[in-house]
This record gives C-alpha cells, sequence and structure tokens, in this order.
C-alpha cells in the first residue's frame, strides 16, 4: 500500500451479484485513487463480480472463511480505515478480522441494520442504506441524541449513469428484441429484474395475474428471472411464453440494461422489500415507470426512490397494484412524464458522484482531514431530511394507489402469500428437496 495515501480495506463476506456486492465494486473502481488505497478482502469466497474487478485494476485479496487465511493474506497489517460491508449482524470471523488487522478506524455500511452488540459500540461510523432503514431499524426503541450524524448517517447506493448509457440501443434494435420474443408492437411491456431467490421475490404480481391476462390482454411480462418453483407454477398454469416471458439470470450488464429497455413499465414486487433497491435506481435511470409495492411490515427503503405520482406509484394490493397498471398502460404521456422524474431523480439524489463523494467525505472525516462543520454542511441526506422523513414515515407506509376493493381477491393474495412462504420455508429447512429448472 502507499504511504502517502489512506490506506482501505473494504471487506465483504463475498463478491457475488447482489445490489450489496455492486456497490462494493462500484467503490473499489471509482474511489479517488489520488487519495485511496483501496483493497477489497473477500473474507469467505470470491465471487462473480471478482474477475470485473480484477480486469479494471482493482486489488482484490480472497479468503475462505478462516482469521488463518486473513493472516495469511495480509501479513503485515497497516490499515487507516477497515470498511465493512455487511449485513449488520454478528458473525465471528469479522470480530477476528478487526482484532488482527487493528485499524485506525473501523466502519460498517450495514445493510439490513440488524445490531451487534459486539462489534457495534467498536464502529467509528455506521452507514445505512436508506432513511428507513436508519430511522425505522436502527433507531426502534433507542433514545436519539441530537449529534446522532457523528456516528451513523446514510449514503444511498450509486449509480453509475455513464456506464448504463453506453448500453443504450436504438428503437430499431429495441423492436427487434422484442419481436424476437414474441412481443408484439401494440403490445405493453411490464417487467422486473431480479435473482433466483425467493425472498428477494415478491408473489402479488403472480395473484394479479389472472387479472392481467382477462383485463388486459395487450400487457406482456417479462421476469429476468424468476426463482426457479415459481417458474414451474408459471408453466403448470400456462402463463409461461404466452403471457410471461422469463429470461436467464445475469451479471452482464450489457444484457441487464438491454432488458430494461424492452420494457415500458417497471413493476417491483417484493416479500420483504428493499434496503435500498438496485433494480429500481436502474429502471429510473432508463426512464420507466414504476410501480413499487409498499411492505410496511419489512424493509421499506423503496419508498425514498419512488414518490407516488411522480415517478410511479406505490400499492400494497393486488387492487392497489392493477388499478395503478390500467393507468399507466392506458396513458403514454403520463408513463414518459414518470419516466422523465425518475431519471431526474437518479440524477439529482443516486448518481455515482454524489454516492462516492458520500463515501469519500466520511473516509476523510474519519482521518480528520475535514472539519465537522464542513461534514455536516455536505451530509447528504441531511441531518434534517433524515428527522423529517422518521416523522412522515407513518403516513408513506399506508400509502395504497386508490381502488375498489375486492374482498376475495385479497383474500387469495393473502392465501397465496401464506402458501408460497410455507413452501419456501420447507425447502429452506430441507424438508422439500429444492426445485431444479
Amino acid at each position: 500500500m502507499n504511504q502517502n495515501k489512506i490506506k482501505l480495506i473494504i471487506a465483504s463476506n463475498i463478491m457475488h451479484i447482489g445490489g450489496a456486492e455492486r456497490t462494493v465494486q462500484t467503490l473499489a473502481l471509482n474511489l479517488n485513487k489520488e487519495i485511496f488505497d483501496v483493497t477489497i478482502l473477500c473474507l469467505e469466497d470470491g465471487g462473480g463480480r471478482v474477475d470485473e474487478l480484477l480486469r479494471n485494476g482493482a486489488k482484490v485479496l480472497i479468503g475462505n472463511g478462516t482469521i488463518g487465511k486473513i493472516k495469511e493474506l495480509i501479513p503485515s497489517p497497516a490499515v487507516d480505515i477497515l470498511h465493512f460491508h455487511r449485513s449488520g449482524h454478528k458473525e465471528n470471523l469479522h470480530i477476528e478480522v478487526l482484532e488482527y488487522l487493528a485499524p485506525k478506524k473501523a466502519m460498517e455500511t450495514n445493510v439490513f441494520a440488524f445490531d451487534d452488540d459486539i462489534l457495534g459500540s467498536k464502529f467509528d461510523l455506521r452507514i445505512y442504506k436508506s432513511m428507513m432503514m436508519l430511522t425505522q431499524r436502527a433507531w426502534k426503541e433507542r433514545i436519539i441524541n441530537k449529534d446522532w450524524w457523528k456516528k451513523e448517517r446514510v449514503i444511498y447506493n450509486p449509480v453509475t449513469l455513464d456506464k448504463f448509457n453506453i448500453y443504450k440501443l436504438d428503437e430499431k434494435s429495441i423492436q427487434e428484441k422484442r419481436q424476437s420474443l414474441g412481443i408484439n408492437n401494440h403490445d405493453i411491456v411490464i417487467g422486473r429484474v431480479g435473482r433466483n431467490d425467493p425472498v428477494k421475490w415478491g408473489d402479488l404480481i403472480l395473484t394479479a395475474l389472472p387479472y392481467i391476462k382477462k383485463e388486459l390482454p395487450n400487457v406482456k411480462i417479462i421476469f429476468k428471472t424468476a426463482p426457479v418453483n415459481r417458474l414451474k407454477w408459471l408453466k403448470k398454469k400456462g402463463y409461461l411464453g404466452t403471457n410471461v416471458i422469463v429470461l436467464s439470470e445475469t451479471n452482464d450488464e450489457k444484457e441487464i440494461s438491454e432488458t430494461y429497455q424492452l420494457m415500458d413499465i417497471y413493476a417491483h414486487t417484493t416479500r420483504r422489500g428493499e434496503a435500498f433497491g438496485n433494480t429500481l435506481n436502474e429502471a429510473m435511470a432508463w426512464r420507466l415507470p414504476i410501480i413499487v409495492e409498499n411492505t410496511p411490515h419489512w424493509d421499506n427503503g423503496q419508498l425514498e426512490q419512488v414518490e407516488n405520482n411522480v415517478n410511479g406509484f406505490v400499492v400494497q394490493s393486488v387492487g392497489g397494484f392493477l388499478a395503478a397498471l390500467k393507468r399507466l398502460t392506458g396513458n403514454k404521456v403520463e408513463r414518459i412524464q414518470f419516466g422523465l422524474n425518475g431519471r431526474k431523480k437518479v440524477e439529482e439524489n443516486f448518481d455515482q458522484d454524489i454516492g462516492i463523494g458520500q463515501y469519500e467525505l466520511s473516509y476523510k472525516h474519519l482521518m480528520g482531514m475535514i472539519s465537522e462543520i464542513d461534514l455536516q454542511k455536505n451530509i447528504f441526506p441531511s441531518m434534517k431530511e433524515v428527522e423529517l422523513y422518521a416523522r412522515e414515515y407513518e403516513n408513506l407506509k399506508r400509502i395504497d394507489y386508490p381502488h375498489q376493493s375486492s374482498m376475495s381477491v385479497e383474500f387469495k393474495f393473502l392465501k397465496d402469500k401464506l402458501k408460497w412462504r410455507l413452501y419456501d420455508s420447507l425447502i429452506a429447512r430441507g424438508f422439500i428437496e429444492k426445485p431444479q429448472i
């Protein structure tokens, strides 16, 4: 490590294709190399993002889940800042790594706002993905003092807009790709990008499918991708290949970017909500209007990305989802305007320069390079914005698109949710064999 730079190690268990790992990758490749000497430390294994990191000149060390391997990789630690990017819950290896590396300063990006009763008090700074995760999770049942911002802050995941821009398709190419999937010119495409992971999936859209097919026959749905058991259900019910197109999972950014461009509306249904949804930012970057599920009993950071009736609609029922979908499919002008609003929101709130700048600001403050006054002036979201959000959240979590309620439809949604959760739980616990494609 260069002795004249801030020696920064960003530690993550693995560098797979998830949103948290993507943020680590963005940091590694875009932090100011004149100031920071950055090393990515994969504590347990490598993952799908390692090759791209290495191709772009990042320093990556790959562990095997033991402190012995970490000591072998870093035999003479001299670390200014150790930055864990993690779920937040207690992990013995993290404790051992912090003790061994003995950095001058330690911090974490706490993705799910779990409270680690051992490491938590040892961090000089704790970063959360959204105001929701900070105020409704980390602050839950805790007395907050007026100087909370010195130890806890929100930094939104940065979006690499310039990288997305290079994958822009012309209109002819979009139409050709849509036609190759059996999508006609008059069809309206809604879609979702995600992983083969039931926890990240949302079944509201499955309950809505029969009504979409009947009432909006020109709507096609693209999933990239869907959990295997949902894929089997779609095939069994006759939706797969007709109303629904399922594309394979990938971490290829060109392929993902092209998928967004095939859509007219982005539909983000989710079981457990989002601490902060990278795919929502990507959809907004591609100027897509969004229908997002409100998850008041889980993570709900997505409500900081999708402003109701500004860049999309917030729903929490099948009736609300269908009503919002009917409105957007029937109003191209509104779809375009919502898409433009979403792009503007990304540029003004989530652009790479903003997110990277906030992390650099935090690192510099930890190392005494900037004062608390300068820090306070430049924090985004600001202390006032966070405190206002904490007061307004009770209203936000009630939002659903206005609709004529149908008890039978919503009861079916509840029944479907419970059925799928039980099924997923039995698979996770090994009582049912994991389905294969």
